[in-house]
């Protein structure tokens, strides 16, 4: 009797855990939650290149994954998954998911469920919509870029503004046609620049062949800030170009570029750093000066003075004091005095009285068999002279 009443309860027992787990899995059962199917209720354009899609809550969604393919393609895409508070986002082209011009796109949304990890069905046609074909832009005209009278030119290289330090700066004028050199023409610290050659005509003046130079210092002899030469030369890739070197001080000018008398530009120039070599050489005429010239002398005296106390003092080899340093402590005491100067080149055949081989520097140049003197004018007369170190 005792055995059949434990039976029993053995078997009660396993009946109600039966039982007690039939209804845990019904329970379970009953919780498992499918999304929806998300409705899309339509796409704009949001930009050039940029979609926002708009759908409707999906029940029982957790999170919401866009989807994009473009016309005609097989699969979809995935590129965004965003919270169940949300129904819309926008997509931005980008080189992972690209957005192409002139092209059409479908768009769709799925949803989703975290605790069921279960997807809803969405809708596989999609809404499509047309990217439109930008606009081709309209090319901002360069201020750089300088028409005058029927001629473009190229003002790149000759800026508003520009800083000179210890090196030559140069300022260019590029002409997109076939010009009259000499149209060309410059104004040089409004004008009060000192022209070194030519100074009866303001333009480039010839000099060899079909090559223009014209040569200038800023401000005074006295307060001199830098040395310009204007020049044009066919063949270069700069023709019409003007050089800004030999630097004796800092200071700011301002340099006019003008065609047929129309200004082009004009560029502000400031000197923030001297040439060092520049001004080595005008301390060493400096103190030549002051060791050979007494007040007594006369303006010739002086300039012959020169002459003597170089040759004197210096050696052609050991110092290296040739015929264009002495040409240049011949310009310097020159124009120290108040007078006209400039130097000559004189080649091996020059002829003084005919003017052969003419060719003019203001800063010194010798060539290779070739001699470099200065010519000096005083009340009205050219004197040629010249000075070296002595050999030794």
């Amino acid at each position: 009797m005792k055995k059949n009443r434990l039976r029993c309860t053995f078997f009660l027992t396993i009946l109600t855990i039966l039982m007690l787990l039939t209804m845990s899995v019904s329970t379970q059962a009953a919780g498992v939650k499918t999304p929806g199917k998300v409705t899309v209720s339509h796409v704009r354009l949001a930009g050039s290149s940029n979609v926002t899609v708009y759908w409707k809550k999906a029940k029982n969604a957790t999170n919401y994954r866009i989807y994009y393919k473009q016309a005609g393609a097989k699969s979809w895409k995935g590129i965004a998954t965003v919270g169940a508070g949300r129904t819309s986002y926008t997509h931005n082209s980008s080189s992972k998911n690209p957005l192409v011009s002139g092209s059409k796109y479908v768009y769709t949304v799925r949803a989703y469920n975290r605790s069921s990890k279960k997807w809803g069905s969405y809708n596989k046609k999609g809404i499509a919509i047309n990217i439109p074909v930008a606009p081709t832009p309209t090319p901002t005209p360069s201020e750089d870029i300088v028409t005058v009278q029927g001629v473009t030119f190229d003002m790149k290289y000759f800026p508003k503004t520009t800083s000179v330090r210890d090196r030559m700066e140069c300022l260019s004028v590029i002409p997109k046609s076939t010009i009259v050199p000499t149209d060309i023409t410059y104004e040089i610290a409004n004008g009060t620049a000192q022209q070194l050659c030519s100074p009866e005509t303001p333009n480039l003046h010839l000099i060899s062949g079909t090559e223009y130079e014209s040569d200038y210092y800023v401000s005074d002899w006295k307060h001199m800030i830098a040395y310009i030469r204007t020049s044009y030369e066919p063949g270069m890739y700069y023709e019409h170009r003007v050089e800004i070197y030999n630097q004796l001080q800092t200071g700011t000018f301002p340099i006019s570029v003008y065609y047929k008398n129309t200004l082009l530009r004009t560029c502000q120039v400031s000197v923030i750093t001297t040439n060092k070599n520049a001004v080595k050489d005008r301390q060493w005429i400096d103190t030549i000066e002051r060791n050979a010239w007494t007040d007594d002398m006369s303006v010739m005296e002086k300039l012959k003075a020169i002459e003597q106390y170089v040759y004197d003092n210096y050696t052609y080899t050991t110092d290296g004091v040739k015929c264009n340093a002495g040409a240049r402590a011949l310009l310097y005491a020159a124009r120290d005095l108040g007078l006209t100067a400039r130097y000559r080149f004189v080649g091996p055949q020059y002829d003084y009285e005919k003017g052969y081989g003419d060719v003019y520097y203001h800063f010194g140049s010798a060539y290779c068999f070739g001699h470099v003197c200065t010519i000096i004018t005083i009340d009205g007369k050219e004197y040629i002279m010249e000075t070296q170190g002595h050999e030794g």
